[in-house]
């Protein structure tokens, strides 16, 4: 028998406190930002990239925020419910966590932060290393928290038999009433339906796969024609964070986010394209921060009212706003067909479904007695 490796109950237990602690700690940052802000609204359109700032001082949170709350909650409840995918899921939220606390370790220490920003600082210095060594612990326990399990046959009810005319022997003795000779009785719920649902789950896999490399293609080309447009020396401000770049005290620069986003699409179409059980928390983390990019930039587009003058733009522009709304609704469709991947492996390993089998021959079924015998 081929072996799978799961994390034990109380790796993955860990794991869930671990991502519990993160995503609490960007919640209470976010209501920081919302109390302190002067209309609720104000937050979403600092978050969506508009000179809008919500209260005195510099936010503290940005739109990555919501989006590793998000993944960390999500992994926290896929790390309770499933073993088989909770090493992806805090893999995913671990090296999101990593990839997009990573800048404030240098950003927050420059002198160059806003005066205004100064007295929260220290704390959003400790919230983004507290959010590296915590993520980098989830990848650990992704990696190194597994065990071996053997596989074994995949049974939801009695064991499968091929009648041979009489019935299928009942555990009380004897013989159940006869059915069609040669019928499978007593097989697993879903049992022979495999064969029929494979084809749909190829397609998904496949068209999951290319929305995903989309997403990265078009990521990736966007940043390097803003590389080549404005110079090294501008685009490393927008890769490594400057004064001018810090809209949010846990922002990471513009360009990082789009790499980070490019390299999470590009992992989980890897992983769906190996047909791996782990290709749907990538997958879908993936799909969750594309989507809340196009949200942001299409209502910052309506705030300014950029539809109304939609086709008068130039072809750069108008070529940007069409991707923006790209990315929205392919967002969205990858997380929709995420939810449709199949949650267990094929190939080898997989657990298989025992073969049908016929019963040894027996005796007659007995007949009434003639009256009187």
């Amino acid at each position: 028998m081929g072996q799978r490796r799961t994390l034990a109950r109380g790796t993955r237990v860990l794991g869930a406190l671990l991502c519990g602690l993160l995503a609490l700690t960007g919640l209470g940052w976010t209501v920081r930002d919302l109390a302190a802000a002067a209309e609720p609204g104000h937050l979403w359109w600092s978050w969506a990239g508009l000179p809008v700032r919500p209260g005195g001082d510099v936010p503290v949170t940005s739109l990555t925020d919501l989006f590793l709350c998000t993944v960390q909650a999500a992994a926290c409840v896929t790390a309770l419910r499933s073993r088989r995918s909770a090493a992806a899921a805090l893999a995913a939220a671990g090296a999101a966590t990593v990839a997009l606390r990573l800048p404030g370790l240098w950003i927050l220490r420059r002198d160059e932060v806003p005066p205004s920003g100064a007295g929260l600082r220290d704390a959003a210095l400790l919230t983004a290393a507290g959010g590296l060594l915590l993520g980098l612990a989830l990848v650990l326990l992704a990696a190194l928290g597994r065990r071996a399990v053997p596989d074994g046959p995949v049974t939801t009810g009695p064991e499968v038999y091929v009648t041979s005319g009489f019935g299928p022997f009942t555990p009380g003795g004897g013989y159940a009433p006869p059915v069609s000779f040669g019928a499978a009785v007593g097989g697993p719920a879903g049992y022979g339906d495999g064969e029929r649902s494979r084809p749909r789950g190829t397609v998904v896999r496949a068209a999951t796969a290319v929305l995903l490399t989309a997403l990265a293609a078009a990521g990736a080309g966007w940043q390097v024609h803003r590389w080549r447009e404005w110079g090294s020396d501008t685009y490393a401000r927008q890769l490594t964070g400057g004064p001018r770049e810090l809209h949010a005290l846990l922002q990471p620069p513009a360009a990082w986010t789009a790499w980070t986003a490019v390299a999470l699409a590009l992992a989980a179409a890897v992983a769906v394209v190996a047909r791996a059980v782990s290709a749907r928390p990538p997958a879908g983390a993936a799909g969750a921060l594309f989507l809340l990019l196009g949200v942001a930039a299409f209502s910052a587009q309506l705030r300014v009212r950029l539809y109304d003058r939609l086709f008068s733009l130039p072809a750069e522009q108008l070529l940007e706003v069409l991707t923006e709304l790209f990315l929205l609704f392919a967002g969205a469709l990858v997380l929709l067909l995420t939810a449709s991947l199949p949650r267990e492996p094929s190939g080898a390993g997989e657990a298989a479904v025992p073969a049908p089998r016929a019963l040894p021959p027996g005796p007659p079924p007995p007949s009434p007695r003639p009256p009187g015998w």
